[in-house]
């Protein structure tokens, strides 16, 4: 049997069941159970399960399955905390981009 399908089970389902069952569930060992070739595949079905409304939160040991609200706020502030920096990089890169356009040149410090 496939563990990616886990036979007729779609890989989300089958990540979703692995996490509730952990006390936490690293990146690296969902990566390794399920043989999906990159840690960046695991993060987008994580991300997949929470846009479908799954509790999966993340602390220092991996992710985990909550129903406590003071949890599931703090993975809410951490992804706040990723995407506001990500922003702020993406706007001084747009910046930099900007002025090579218009001088050629680039300063940095």
């Amino acid at each position: 049997m496939d563990k990616q399908t886990n036979g007729e089970i779609p890989i989300e389902d089958s990540v979703l069941e692995f996490i509730k069952n952990r006390e936490t569930a690293k990146v690296r060992e969902i990566d390794r159970y399920f043989n999906l070739r990159s840690e960046r595949t695991v993060r987008r079905i994580v991300e997949k399960l929470r846009e479908r409304g799954e509790p999966i939160c993340m602390g220092n040991k991996g992710y985990y399955y909550s129903i406590d609200p003071l949890e599931i706020e703090r993975t809410i502030n951490q992804l706040l905390t990723q995407a506001s920096g990500q922003l702020r990089t993406a706007k001084n890169l747009k910046l930099t981009k900007e002025k090579i356009e218009t001088t050629g040149e680039i300063n940095v410090k």
